[in-house]
């Protein structure tokens, strides 16, 4: 604090290197300004400024030949990313009233943000293939389906047709919210109010460009008419004409409005509480580019241009034991809702449906005093038009590519404990179970839109580990602090089929036949991409870390701290798969580091 009304806080965080993979540069700044203004004691200011700004290395997935060979590889030096942004608000904050009896705060909130992104990938980006083959009969005796008239490997760029695709986006947000809590206490019962409304402006430009290989190709030989007869020849960096229609760009000006009440209800001295609540968003997605949307049914748009969700929730809570011993028991409900997703890049679709959730637990928790305590908890999630990982597509018709919903649910047991035997000691360990099914009798179909056998009912969701283990220790001693952590995640289904087979390529569903076309027809190694995301069972991993941290100096708010930390002790080798930086093939977890840590308040 500068006075007793004014305060400014600075922060600023850079990190420079290398990231885990080979040759994966990270660039990364970071700077926090916070500034208070006390104007009395009723009455006060918060604002703040951030400036971030990255670029770093995107390595991406490998073939699973390429992940024994070396896991930290990288073998698509080309994907990468950066950007930065600039977020900034404000808060005005009263408190007014006798919170004993009946008073409360208002705040009002304003919120912006200036963002700039871009991320690039190579035209292989969903490719994972290994195999070389020039003709129908070489990819058929390769172990490719039928349709495959030629593949090459996915770091493979010496060929007609190739490209990188830059996707730049620049947004601006703009954001209000005003807010009142109220408290009215008759002393018997105890009520908070809250209550408020958010409004937000999102304009949103998006740009796609290409840098192809129009390289000159052999005339003669394997791979005529397709690999390069000498070096790459880029044609510079244009807008991507999609469909040979139109630019692949997408301008959206989208409007958010949520309303919300809810009420806190104790009584018996806040031995019991009930929380009912209600909110309603209204969501509007105003796409500029009508070309864009030529193929999509007109009462899909009209679903997504307008959307009124309500989402009530409640709680509830009881203690029937309070002292030394605590028992408190518990009851939770909530609707939320996830606004559509459109043009995702991982499988070159979108979901024109808003997905919604129905989330129920039960529980109860034991404590005794401050040095024990026991949570187990039962959940249940319905789900309705949910897009699973992008794994149920379309594969006829106008939405053709596009993500199919579905519907499922999910549930399990969570069981969590705390344990603080002597002072400066602490125990924690938590356990999940939890089973996912879909309900909803769809076509069962991969990433590429290719019919699998059977139907994605009573499938479990990919990605899901069913048995999650969490444990960690730490002691503090005088200024030290020593702590041990460790996960642990279960095997998880790569795919909708919930194959534990599969292999590399996914022996029983090879991607490719629905929506494969050549490189030369259509500028890529697949028109929806090469690979299925199958990969059969993903492995499970139990990692462990340790830290130390100490203070090394203090004088008054003044502080030099340190802190060193082995991550991955036991060099846990695991990988995952389908995420972002590129769904296809394994996606290396990383390995044993160690990270160092000195921080000096001020």
């Amino acid at each position: 604090m500068i006075n007793k009304h004014v305060g400014i806080q600075a922060q600023a965080n850079w990190v420079r290197g290398q990231g885990f993979r080979d040759n994966s540069p990270s660039n990364i700044s970071n700077y926090w300004l916070d500034g208070i203004y006390d104007i009395n004691e009723n009455n006060g200011i918060k604002a703040y400024y951030q400036y971030y700004d990255f670029a770093i290395a995107q390595p991406g997935s490998l073939s699973e030949q390429d992940y024994k060979i070396n896991r930290f590889a990288n073998l698509r030096p080309l994907n990468q990313k950066g950007g930065r942004s600039q977020r900034f608000g404000a808060v005005y904050e009263n408190r007014f009233g006798d919170l004993d009896r009946v008073g409360g705060t208002f705040s009002f909130t304003y919120y912006g943000q200036l963002m700039t992104r871009d991320f690039q990938v190579s035209s292989s980006y969903n490719s994972a293939n290994m195999v070389t083959c020039f003709s129908e009969a070489a990819c058929r005796a390769a172990g490719l389906p039928a349709g495959y008239n030629l593949a090459v490997p996915y770091y493979a760029t010496n060929y007609n047709g190739w490209a990188e695709v830059e996707n730049p986006v620049h947004s601006i947000n703009n954001a209000f919210e005003p807010k009142v809590n109220l408290i009215v206490n008759t002393g018997k019962v105890k009520q908070t109010f809250i209550m408020g409304l958010r409004f937000m402006t999102t304009t949103f430009l998006q740009r796609q460009y290409l840098n192809t290989n129009e390289c000159a190709t052999k005339t003669s030989g394997e791979g005529a008419g397709f690999l390069c007869e000498g070096a790459n020849m880029m044609s510079g960096w244009k807008p991507h004409i999609k469909h040979g229609v139109y630019r692949n760009w997408n301008n959206w000006r989208n409007n958010y409005t949520a309303v919300y009440l809810s009420d806190r209800i104790e009584a018996w001295d806040g031995r019991f509480f009930i929380v009912p609540g209600l909110r309603y968003a209204f969501v509007q997605y105003n796409n500029e580019n009508a070309a864009n949307w030529m193929q999509i049914p007109e009462k899909d748009l009209r679903k997504i241009k307008h959307m009124n969700n309500w989402m009530p929730s409640t709680n509830i809570g009881f203690i029937p034991v309070q002292g030394d011993h605590n028992v408190l028991t518990y009851f939770n409900y909530q609707r939320s809702f996830v606004p559509p997703q459109l043009d995702v890049l991982s499988y070159g679709g979108a979901e024109y449906f808003t997905q919604h959730f129905d989330t129920v637990e039960a529980g109860a928790r034991y404590t005794y005093k401050d040095k024990f305590s026991f949570n187990a908890d039962y959940f249940r999630i319905w789900a309705r038009d949910f897009a699973t990982g992008q794994y149920s597509v379309y594969t006829s018709g106008p939405m053709k590519g596009n993500v199919r919903p579905i519907n499922g649910y999910s549930q399990g047991v969570e069981l969590e404990l705390y344990y603080r035997p002597i002072r400066g000691l602490q125990f924690h360990a938590a356990f999940n179970y939890i089973d996912t099914r879909v309900t909803s009798h769809g076509p069962l179909t991969d990433l590429n839109g290719d019919v699998l056998k059977g139907t994605s009912y009573n499938k479990h969701f990919p990605f899901v580990s069913p048995f999650q283990f969490i444990f960690d220790a730490r002691y503090n001693w005088r200024k030290t602090t020593i702590g041990i952590s460790s996960y642990f995640y279960s095997r998880a289904y790569s795919g909708i089929s919930n194959s534990a087979a599969g292999g590399y390529y996914g022996m029983q569903y090879y991607s490719g036949g629905n929506n494969y076309e050549s490189v030369l027809n259509s500028g890529y190694q697949c028109e929806a991409w090469c690979m299925t995301q199958h990969e059969g069972l993903l492995p499970w991993y139990w990692v462990w870390n340790i830290q130390v941290s100490q203070i090394f100096w203090e004088n008054g708010r003044h502080r030099v701290t340190g802190s060193l930390q082995i991550n991955n002790i036991f060099n846990m080798k695991y990988y995952f798969t389908g995420i972002g930086s590129s769904p296809a093939g394994l996606q290396p977890a990383p390995g044993r580091s160690v990270t160092a840590y000195l921080n000096y308040t001020f």
